[in-house]
């Protein structure tokens, strides 16, 4: 669906019959540049697919990675224009081309797959679900996997486990401060937590969920 007035009004967007879209995103430097994931439906088998579209949502076209992967949480970098990175169940990926073609970006880090159980999916032991990036360093990434949070200074080839102190619960939700001095961290039942991050990383602090109530008439 897409919006022109703020989210007052919404009007579907065509991307295909049998496609279910899991994750937008637009681009900062042409808004009519969009990047799609989530599955087509062929018959008993939802294929991953990647869509993207230069005209508005007006035509989509089919962008190319590899057999099983699963792309999610794509993110525009914000250095380059036709950079995006993107999670997977297969680690880190990126696009060099406004999101036609994917390769796997952390090759150095340990990387195994196989089949799970559970609706018979492929995973890897590097799976990604949440991607940020700082916004005054295109270099710096974070991202979600299992439960902890990740940190990358080189684009998102190499990884380290980063902020001591979080709760070991399965984290749901990533975001970064506009001056990107903080990251906040959802752990799943567990409030808001805090990280500062610069050249000196602090413990983790915690912002206990809120209880908000709205005055009936």
């Amino acid at each position: 669906y897409q919006t022109s007035n703020g989210g007052v009004l919404w009007h579907p967007v065509d991307a295909g019959p049998h496609t279910s879209i899991s994750s937008v995103a637009v681009s900062p430097w042409h808004t009519g540049h969009v990047v799609a994931t989530g599955s087509l439906q062929e018959g008993f088998v939802a294929r991953p697919v990647v869509l993207v579209t230069v005209d508005d949502g007006l035509t989509w076209s089919a962008g190319s990675t590899e057999e099983l992967i699963r792309l999610g949480g794509q993110i525009f970098t914000g250095a380059n224009p036709d950079r995006l990175l993107a999670g997977s169940n297969a680690g880190v990926y990126t696009s060099l081309d406004g999101g036609w073609t994917w390769f796997r970006a952390n090759t150095g880090d340990p990387h195994q797959c196989g089949w799970t159980s559970f609706y018979a999916s492929w995973e890897c032991d590097d799976a990604t679900t949440s991607l940020v990036v700082d916004p005054t360093n295109a270099n710096v990434v974070y991202g979600l996997r299992g439960r902890r949070v990740w940190r990358s200074a080189d684009g998102a080839t190499s990884w380290s486990p980063f902020g001591e102190g979080l709760p070991p619960a399965s984290i749901s939700s990533l975001s970064i401060a506009p001056d990107g001095r903080r990251l906040f961290v959802a752990p799943n039942g567990a409030g808001t937590w805090s990280v500062e991050v610069g050249p000196t990383v602090l413990v983790a602090s915690h912002r206990p969920p809120r209880l908000l109530l709205r005055a009936g008439r």
